[in-house]
C-alpha cells in the first residue's frame, strides 16, 4: 500500500543504537569518531527512516565523512543538533540517492548513528549531464542526547570541493613566482645561458666521436658529401648530430685544394685555399692558422682529387692488443703529420715466424745491425726489401720485441721517412738491435685511408699509436 504524498516526509533521526552510543559514551567518557556516509536508492521507492534501523534499504556505498558542525540550543531546554556531510566522488556517478545514514565507531564497533531519507536526487556522469561536473553533497542534521562524546574529524583531512580548488589554483597561477623553492624556467634558460657561455670556455679541442675519430664523407667526382648521423662533441661536453645540419654536400674543383670546415654558428663549408678571404695572407694550406681550434673544426683537406680525413680526439694516443694474424687501420691526418708507433711482443711465440710490416713504397733504406751471441758483430746493411717497411722482423718462438718507430709525413700526404729502433731479445741468450730508417712517396691508400699494420702468428702484441702535436 503506497503512502500519500501528503503524509511523506523527509529528514534524519537518531538511530536506537546511535542514542545508547550517546549515553554510554558521555557515562564512561568514550568517544564516538563519525566515519563515512552511507548512501542508498532504496530500490528506487520512497522509504521512511525507522529509529531502529541498523542497515540501508538498499545501500550503494559509503563515503568518507567531509566534514561535522555541532550545533548547540540557545535555549537551556533546546535540543542539540549535530550537522555531518560527507562530498560524493566525482567517480561515484550515474546513480538515485533516496537514503542515507551516519556511520560511526563507538567502543571498536562500526555502526549506523543516524538515518534519514530525502527526494530522489540523481547523481549524474557529465556526459548525461550536459557536460557539466557539479559538486555534490549530502548533509545530514539530527537531534542528539548530547555533543560530549563526539570527537569531531581532523581538517587536515577535509576533503576540498571542486570550486575551492578551482579557486586556489587559479590564486596559484596567477602569482608572479608560487615556489620560490623552484627555479622558474626564465631563471634556468637565463642561467643555461650564462653556464653554457661559461663551459664554452672549456680548453678542450673538438672530437669526432667514432673508432677512427674521423668524420665519414666520401668525394665522388667532384661532389664532397657528408653522412648524416654522426656526433661531434665539443669542449668535451657538447654534443652535435650531422643530420641537424642540412647542407652537407658540396662542389669542388679538383685542381684547388680546400679545407672542409664546422662550427655550430655556419655549420659544413668548404674553403678555398686560394681564396683571399679566407686567405689573405696567400699562406700554404699546412700552416697551423688553418688548425682546428676549440669552436672550428678543420675536419679534411681536399687536394688534387684526393679526399684526406683529419683525425679529432682528446686523447692522442690508443693501443690495441692482438694475437695471431691480421691487420690494423692506423689513420693519417693530414694536420697531425708526426706520429709514434710502439710495439711489444713480450710473450713467447707460436711456432714459426713473427712478423709486423706495413706495405709501402720504400726509396731506399737501411740499418744498422748488432748482434752478441757468444761473439759480437756490427754491421751496417742496406735493405734490399721496396715494398714493405718492417715494425717487427722475422722472430722465432724463443724470441720477444720491443720496437719504436716514429713516422713523419710532409705536406698533403706526399711523402714520408721512418725512423725506427728495434730490440729483440733470444731466451737463449741472443740479443739483437736494430736500427732502420725509410722514406719515398706515401701510398694512395695512406692518403685516403691509413697504414694498413699487417701481423703475422703472434702470440700477443701490443701496439700504441701516438699522434704528436
Amino acid at each position: 500500500m503506497s503512502i500519500p504524498e501528503s503524509e511523506l516526509s523527509y529528514g534524519s533521526i537518531l538511530t536506537l543504537t546511535g542514542e545508547n552510543a550517546e549515553i554510554n559514551g558521555k557515562l564512561n567518557n568514550k568517544p564516538i569518531n563519525f566515519t563515512h556516509i552511507a548512501i542508498g536508492d532504496a530500490n528506487d521507492v520512497y522509504v521512511q527512516p525507522s529509529r531502529t534501523q541498523t542497515t540501508l534499504v538498499n545501500e550503494i556505498t559509503r563515503i568518507p565523512v567531509t566534514g561535522m558542525e555541532k550545533i548547540t540550543p540557545s535555549e537551556p531546554d533546546g535540543v542539540p543538533l549535530l550537522k555531518v556531510w560527507a562530498k560524493i566522488p566525482d567517480n561515484t556517478v550515474d546513480i538515485a540517492v533516496r537514503e542515507f545514514a551516519a556511520v560511526a565507531t563507538f567502543d571498536g564497533n562500526s555502526y549506523i548513528h543516524a538515518v534519514g531519507n530525502t527526494v530522489r536526487i540523481p547523481i549524474l556522469s557529465g556526459s548525461n549531464n550536459g557536460g557539466e561536473v557539479n559538486d555534490i553533497f549530502i548533509e545530514m542534521t539530527f537531534a542528539v542526547t548530547s555533543l560530549d562524546p563526539v570527537v569531531m574529524i581532523d581538517p587536515a583531512i577535509v576533503t576540498a570541493t571542486r570550486k575551492f580548488v578551482e579557486e586556489e589554483d587559479a590564486k596559484h597561477v596567477s602569482q608572479n613566482h608560487p615556489h620560490k623553492q623552484y627555479l622558474r624556467i626564465l631563471e634556468y634558460h637565463q642561467n643555461e645561458t650564462e653556464r653554457d657561455g661559461a663551459l664554452k670556455k672549456i680548453p678542450l679541442y673538438p672530437e669526432v666521436v667514432n673508432d677512427e675519430n674521423r668524420l665519414n664523407m666520401s668525394l665522388d667526382g667532384t661532389t664532397l658529401t657528408i653522412e648524416d648521423n654522426q656526433i661531434l662533441r665539443f669542449y668535451g661536453w657538447l654534443e652535435v648530430n650531422t643530420s641537424d645540419y642540412p647542407n652537407k654536400s658540396f662542389h669542388v674543383d679538383l685542381e684547388k685544394a680546400y679545407h672542409v670546415r664546422f662550427n655550430m654558428t655556419d655549420g659544413f663549408h668548404i674553403k678555398d685555399v686560394s681564396s683571399l678571404e679566407y686567405n689573405p695572407d696567400s699562406l700554404d694550406e699546412s700552416d697551423k692558422r688553418f688548425d682546428t681550434s676549440y669552436d672550428d673544426m678543420n675536419l679534411a683537406l681536399v687536394y688534387k682529387g684526393l679526399l684526406m680525413r683529419c683525425v679529432h680526439t682528446n686523447q692522442l694516443s690508443k693501443s690495441v692488443t692482438v694475437t695471431g694474424s691480421g691487420s690494423i687501420l692506423v689513420p693519417i691526418c693530414p694536420r697531425l703529420r708526426n706520429m709514434r708507433i710502439t710495439f711489444s711482443n713480450l710473450e713467447l711465440g707460436n711456432s714459426g715466424a713473427q712478423k709486423v710490416e706495413v706495405p709501402a713504397n720504400a726509396e731506399m733504406g737501411g740499418y744498422g745491425h748488432f748482434n752478441s751471441g757468444g761473439s759480437t758483430s756490427v754491421s751496417v746493411v742496406k735493405s734490399s726489401q721496396k715494398s714493405l717497411i718492417r715494425i717487427e722482423t722475422n722472430n722465432q718462438t724463443s724470441d720477444t720485441t720491443v720496437s719504436v718507430n716514429t713516422f713523419s709525413f710532409s705536406r698533403q700526404l706526399q711523402r714520408y721517412q721512418t725512423n725506427q729502433c728495434m730490440t729483440e731479445l733470444v731466451h737463449i741468450g741472443n740479443h739483437e738491435w736494430l736500427l732502420m730508417s725509410e722514406k719515398g712517396p706515401c701510398l694512395l691508400a695512406w692518403q685516403t685511408n691509413g697504414l694498413s699494420m699487417n701481423y703475422h702468428n703472434l702470440k700477443s702484441g701490443n701496439f700504441v699509436v701516438e699522434y704528436l702535436r
